[in-house]
């Protein structure tokens, strides 16, 4: 297996790490459903999308996606990283607060990083499970007054979808529905909406922040008892 240098890696974790989305709800989605305290045994399995090269996890209480990234680091440019450190053999992600174990051959670290994004744990404060219309939708509270939202769907043939948000095509549709708000950004735009239940499953429906921006899974193994 090929293994890719410093830059490549520190790229590809910032790509796979979680950012700030273009559109944020106001409170967890949707409004009036009640949270779930556990992962319906439907979704539960372990799911590959071959396209990316990510796995995704769902059992009872968690839901993670996983990708492993092998790495080729000379001494020099771990300790120019600030986010990297190597101790006892073994490499540390100083920001995820995880560690992998290390070969050393002819001056090299090669190591294996497991890389995870933990969409939903009922163990974080932060995190709101719903199920609305058959989808789970999983809420996660990145400010005081802001949360960030995305979808998981099982489709017939046993593939599961994720769905993050997209600034819409069409922000006067999205208008007609719900009242947004623009918020001011350094880099990019951004709006926050505050919808009813309604409204939601209208915003679902017309398929007009959620439709684009998503991974398919498809089923290795389930969980189910």
């Amino acid at each position: 297996m090929k293994y890719h240098k410093l830059a490549i890696a520190l790229l590809f974790i910032a790509l796979f790490c979680s950012c700030e989305p273009p559109v944020v709800f106001s409170e967890p989605q949707p409004k009036g459903v009640d949270a779930l305290t556990s992962i319906p045994e439907d979704f539960q399995g372990t799911y590959w999308c071959d396209k990316d090269s990510v796995g995704l996890y769902v059992n009872k209480t968690l839901i993670y996606k996983s990708k492993l990234f092998d790495v080729a680091l000379s001494h020099q440019e771990i300790e120019d990283t600030e986010d990297l450190k190597l101790e006892d053999g073994q490499l540390f992600l100083k920001n995820s607060k995880e560690s992998f174990s290390t070969i050393e051959k002819n001056g090299i670290i090669y190591s294996t990083i497991n890389l995870k994004d933990t969409l939903f744990s009922n163990q974080m404060r932060q995190h709101v499970l719903k199920q609305f219309k058959g989808r789970l939708i999983l809420n996660n509270k990145i400010s005081n007054t802001h949360w960030e939202v995305k979808i998981i769907s099982l489709k017939p043939e046993g593939l599961l979808s994720l769905s993050k948000v997209d600034y819409p095509e069409n922000l006067t549709e999205l208008e007609n529905i719900t009242t947004i708000k623009k918020i001011d950004s350094s880099d990019r735009m951004q709006i926050l909406v505050s919808p009813t239940k309604i409204e939601f499953d209208k915003i679902l429906n017309k398929k007009l922040i959620f439709a684009g921006n998503c991974q398919e899974f498809e089923p290795i193994s389930s969980l189910k008892q």
